[in-house]
Parts: structure tokens; sequence; C-alpha cells
């Protein structure tokens, strides 16, 4: 009996040592973590404390460059950072998903983690950003012509349910309650600005709590902060509003605004505006100051214990032919530039500037930061590469082309499905035509040829007609189209593109379309793209459509970012090595592409220009190590 209580009673103080042991280990484990609104704070862990984030978009920067970007962002004193999940570049064709490559969003968020920064989560589905569409896939257009975008429209909520469903899993894992960096995620963006649809709002809160759990990280929206914009975006009290403005604007009276609908809150700016984004014919480059950006911010943080977010803290680039556009009315249309340097912290290229260190400076008085501000790394300047080889595009159609419709009517680039590039429409006139020529709707930009001669171009927002067009019967009309990013903001953003509502000569549409599809996403990677194209014959001055192709050679094995100088050029786009750098246009006030190392190797790099409105007797191009603007 003795050996039996002797017995019992050591497994009972091995159970109470272990019980001991575990109840120590715990609240150091995911379960005790947590992130919460508390009264007019936030607590994390149980502790006060301040959001001091940056935007940082991983679909504006390459994979190879991330973990620089993020470790930047570390440097100047953020403890967080934020950005967008764009669905048209998760789910580019309909139930066509992808998360690899720049679409991995869950290497990007565990690599800001690695870092020790945490995760405030734009979900969507609408994102702005200046991003094409805003965010939206294209073919939502073609699937529903008449879609109700950002409402309760039953067609909008099923494919958004659908998104979700796929989007969440990645997520769910990587809140902050479990384990992860995610403390907060917003409901859509901005909605205030755009409606009221309370139903739809409720949907999405509904969709994310489902997902990750209602308590599982912070729920919130933000607005601008006018009455109605934050009306139009409250939600309830169930999720925390946030409000967005620039510096020079009324902090105090911002953050009462705030407060108005909830209550008292965490006062925080989601995006303080670090910079601005730039269009194609801006007079120059959005150009906010240091010292204006600075002061602000401290005026801004001194007050009510501010949490901010810097939008941006590294703008990146849109690169391929995904940059957005804005407009300010029917007959308006803005289209935002390649470059989305945004003149934030962090250049386009990566590299600190002085803003940079006079944010670090207000920083460090609110948080410890550590070390020197860091250097700009070294630029490539790898000569003039002489572009040799030209083909014009009509002769390339078979190559190039990624689908050919023949269609009574002119069809769309969404009936198409086609996302972006551009259409070649083209028909043979049955009889001869004189008078004014109009395409009804263009959208965006229009080069009319008959028997391969310019007749003239065509600009969205400033001319759709040619007034003194004449063309004998059977004469071939060729027209190209360029969709130039489709709107991103506001009520115009039921944008389709391409000849919606077909060409006519006074009052007679033309008819018997052949369409050609060019999505121009890649250019080299079949290698059968250019070998059934014609070379361009010498001595051709008339502007043409015309690719020029050249090789930089590489001998060495580091490779530093450049820049391309474009002066000289007309309108078009660049491929190095197949990957789509974006457009350039002689418009400005870009005048330069930006050129990521890890894009370019040892030996041959291929070099590919569109060029649509300058035809090149010599053409060439140079590596600088400068971004250039006007």
């Amino acid at each position: 009996l003795h050996n039996m209580i002797m017995k019992h009673a050591t497994i009972l103080l091995l159970l109470v040592c272990i019980s001991l042991t575990f109840a120590h280990v715990v609240p150091e484990g995911p379960a005790a973590r947590s992130f919460v609104v508390s009264g007019s704070q936030f607590l994390k862990d149980g502790q006060p404390f301040r959001i001091i984030s940056g935007s940082v978009h991983y679909f504006r920067t390459i994979p190879e460059q991330w973990k620089d970007r993020l470790t930047m962002a570390k440097q100047l004193g953020l403890n967080a950072v934020q950005f967008y999940i764009p669905w048209n570049l998760h789910e580019p064709e309909k139930d066509q998903y992808t998360f690899e490559g720049v679409a991995d969003v869950v290497e990007f968020i565990q690599l800001a983690q690695s870092l020790d920064l945490l995760v405030v989560l734009r979900p969507g589905p609408y994102a702005c950003g200046e991003w094409e569409f805003g965010g939206f896939p294209y073919w939502l257009l073609r699937e529903y012509p008449e879609i109700a975008l950002r409402s309760a429209d039953p067609h909008f909520l099923d494919r958004v349910d659908r998104w979700f469903s796929v989007l969440f899993p990645h997520l769910a894992p990587l809140v902050y309650s479990k384990g992860g960096p995610i403390i907060m995620m917003q409901v859509e963006n901005e909605y205030g600005s755009y409606g009221n649809d309370k139903v739809y709002l409720g949907h999405l809160r509904g969709l994310m709590g489902k997902y990750v759990g209602d308590d599982a990280v912070v729920f919130h929206s933000t607005d601008g902060p006018s009455p109605q914009m934050l009306a139009g975006s409250y939600i309830g009290p169930e999720v925390y509003q946030t409000v967005d403005f620039g510096p020079g604007d009324n902090a105090t009276a911002n953050f009462e605004q705030q407060m108005h609908l909830q209550g008292p809150a965490p006062a925080m700016n989601s995006e303080y505006y670090t910079g601005w984004l730039t269009h194609w014919g801006d007079a120059h480059a959005a150009n906010v100051s240091a010292s204006m950006v600075s002061q602000s911010l401290l005026s801004l943080m001194s007050t009510m214990n501010a949490s901010v977010n810097l939008y941006m803290f590294h703008g990146g680039t849109n690169y391929g032919f995904m940059n957005g556009a804005n407009a300010n009315g029917p007959s308006d249309y803005e289209i935002t530039i390649t470059s989305y340097d945004y003149n934030s912290p962090l250049t386009e290229a990566g590299d600190p500037n002085d803003k940079y260190a006079a944010i670090r400076d207000v920083i460090s008085r609110f948080s410890p930061v550590s070390g020197p501000v860091p250097k700009p790394q070294p630029k490539g300047s790898y000569g003039t590469v002489s572009l040799g080889q030209s083909y014009d595009i009509y002769s390339c159609m078979k190559g190039l082309a990624s689908s050919q419709v023949i269609s009574p009517v002119t069809l769309t680039f969404e009936e198409l499905s086609l996302g972006y590039g551009y259409v070649s429409y083209r028909t043979v006139l049955t009889s001869a035509q004189q008078g004014t020529l109009t395409i009804q709707d263009l959208h965006d930009r229009a080069y009319v040829y008959v028997n391969d001669v310019l007749q003239g171009i065509l600009q969205r927002g400033f001319n759709n007609s040619l007034p003194s067009f004449n063309a004998a019967s059977g004469s071939t009309l060729d027209i190209l189209v360029e969709n130039q990013g489709r709107i991103n903001y506001g009520p115009y953003m039921h944008d389709p593109k391409g000849i919606t509502e077909g060409v006519r000569v006074g009052n007679q549409f033309l008819a018997n379309w052949t369409m050609h599809t060019l999505p121009l996403a890649h250019v080299n990677r079949n290698t059968n793209n250019f070998t059934t194209c014609h070379s361009t014959p010498q001595g051709i001055t008339q502007p043409r459509p015309t690719f020029y192709r050249g090789e930089l050679i590489l001998s060495n094995q580091t490779f530093y970012d450049s820049f391309l100088d474009m002066r000289g050029w007309g309108k078009g786009a660049v491929w190095v090595n197949d990957f789509n750098l974006g457009r350039f246009w002689q418009l400005g006030p870009q005048f330069s592409l930006y050129v990521p190392g890890p894009i370019l190797v040892q030996g041959r790099n291929s070099i590919v220009v569109l060029d649509l409105d300058v035809q090149h007797t010599t053409p060439s191009i140079s590596f600088i190590t400068s971004p250039l603007w006007r």
C-alpha cells in the first residue's frame, strides 16, 4: 500500500510539474498573441502600441527585390507595411488563379514577418492604387457587360465570393493571433468616395470574418476626411474606421472627423501622402518637399498619439500594361505614367533620398531607430545598344497575335477576351468613302491607316475623328487600337476598351471586320514570334508601328539597376529579356524606363522596342544611371 501511495504521489508530482511547465510556455506562443482596439489606443499583446507603417506594393516590385525594399522599410523605423492585393494579378482569367512569382503574396508576407514587420492588409476586392481597373479583372466586363461594380449586384458578389474563397485560405494562417504578422484587414477601399451600399460592405465584412475569424484581426475601413466619404464607408461599431490625408492638412480636425461616427478610437491616418501620382502630359512629376512631409508628419504623430501609414513608402513601377487612369467626367481621361516613384522616401529604384532621412529623423523621436541612413546602390551604365533589326507590326500578326476574329461589327477588347495590349481592326472598303471618319466612343488611342499610309492618330479625351477622310473602293482600312489603362477610381470605372460603338464615315457605319488581338505580355517567349515578320524596308520614313531589336552583351556577373534613355523615341513599350518594362511616351514628363538589375543576365540580353509614333532609320538605345524627367 505504501509503495502504491508513493507511486501515485510521484505521478501526481510529475503531472503538476508538466502543467506548470506548459503554463509558463503558453503565454509565449501564438495563443497569447492579440491585437485589438481598446478605447483610444491599440493594444498589442495587451500593451499600448502605435502603428508606424509604410505602403510597399509587392506587385510593383520584382520578387528578387522584395527583401531589399522591406529591409529599407525596417531601417526607416517602420514597424509595419501596408499593401493591396490586386484581384486581376491573381485571377487574370476567369477561374484561373496564380500565387507564384510576383503573385506570391504569402512569400511577401512571410518576408515581412522575418524582418519583424507587421502587416496592414488591403484585400479588396477593390484596390484603386492607380492600378489597372482598380485591381478588378478585365473579364468581369466580358462576362457581365452591365455589371454594377462595387455593389451588391448578385453577379459581382458571386465573383467576389469565389475569389475570396480562393484567396483567404492563403491569408488565414498569417493573421497575428495565429502567429502571423497580419494585424489589420481593410474592408473595401475608400468606399465613401464611390458609394454607400451597406449591404455590399456588410457582405464583405461577413466574408472576411468567415475565413479568418471575427476577432482574429482588427477589421477597418478608411476614407478621406469629408463627412460624406466617411459616412459612405462606415460599416458599424464592429469595424474600426481610419482617415486619409496629406501634409499641410489639419490633423486635429481630420482626426475629430474620424471619430465623429465611431466615437473614441485610435487616431490613424491610413494614407499619409509622401508624394503624389503623375499622369502623362503633366508639366512635371509630382514633387512634395521633404521638409513639408516631415514637418507635417511630426505634427500628425504629436496629435492624439496618432498612428500613421506612409503612402507611399516605396512606389515601384507599373510594369507591363498595368497602369491605371483617372477620369473626372465622361469625356475626361488621364493616364498614369509607368513610374510609380510617387516622390516617395524610397525611389523607384529602391534608393533612400532626402525625404527618407527627414522622415527617419521624425520617427526616431517616437520609436528607436538604429544605424546610419542607408546609402543608394550603384547603377549600371551599360552603354548604347544598336537596334538594327526592325519589323512592321502588321507583318508580325501570325507570330504575335493571340487570336483572329471575323465579325460584321467591331468588338471590344473584352468581347475578344483580351485584357491588355492592342487590337488590330481591318476592313476592306466596298465603296468609296469621303467625309469625316469617326471612331464612336474610342477607348483609348487609335492609329488609322489606308493602304499602309497613316491617315491620323486619334486619342480619347482629345479627338475621335478625321475630318478629311478619303479612300477609294477596295482600299484596306487598318486601325490599331491601344488600351492605355482602365480607369481605377471614381464613377467612370466601367471602362471597356477598343472600338466600343463602331467606325463610321459620316453617318454610315463600316462593316465586316477582321480583328487580331495583341496582348504583347511577351514578345520573345516563342522563338517563332519574329520569324514570320518581314524586315522593314530601308528608307521608310512614314510612321509605322514597328518593333526594333538588338542585344546587350554583358560579361560581368554583377548586374546593377539601370535606366533606359527614351528621348528621341515616340510612344510604345520596351522588353528586356522578354520582361515588359512598361510604356514610354514623348509626351512626358517621364523620359526613361527603370531596368531592375535582376532581369539582366551574363552574355546576351535581348532588347525589343515597339514604337508606334516615330520611324527610326538608325535606332539605338542607351543604358544610363539616373532617371530622366521634365
